[in-house]
C-alpha cells in the first residue's frame, strides 16, 4: 500500500467516525423530537376534554345567570294579574256584580 492510498484510508477512516457521531446526535435529538410530539398530542387530547368541559360549565353559569331574570319577569307577570284583578273586582262591585 503506497502513501497516497494511506492518506485517502485514514481520511474515509476519520470521515467515517465524524459521521458515526453525527449521527449518534441525530439519533439523539431524533428521541427527544419524537417524545415531544408524543407530549404535544396528549396535550392536543387533554386541550380536546378541557374544552368540553367549559364548554359544559358555560351553559350551566348561563342557565343561572338567566334564572334571577325570569323570576323577575314572573313577579310583574304576578303584579300585572293582581292589578288587573283588583280593576276588575272593583268594577264589578261599582256594577253590582
Amino acid at each position: 500500500m503506497n502513501d497516497e492510498q494511506l492518506k485517502t484510508l485514514v481520511e474515509c477512516e476519520q470521515r467515517s467516525k465524524s459521521n458515526t457521531h453525527r449521527l449518534d446526535k441525530l439519533e439523539q435529538q431524533w428521541e427527544v423530537l419524537n417524545k415531544l410530539a408524543v407530549s404535544v398530542e396528549k396535550m392536543g387530547i387533554n386541550l380536546a376534554t378541557m374544552d368540553k368541559s367549559i364548554q359544559k360549565l358555560d351553559a350551566k353559569v348561563e342557565e343561572q345567570e338567566a334564572k334571577p331574570g325570569k323570576r323577575w319577569e314572573a313577579v310583574v307577570e304576578k303584579v300585572i294579574m293582581l292589578f288587573v284583578a283588583a280593576v276588575a273586582g272593583y268594577v264589578f262591585s261599582q256594577v253590582g256584580l
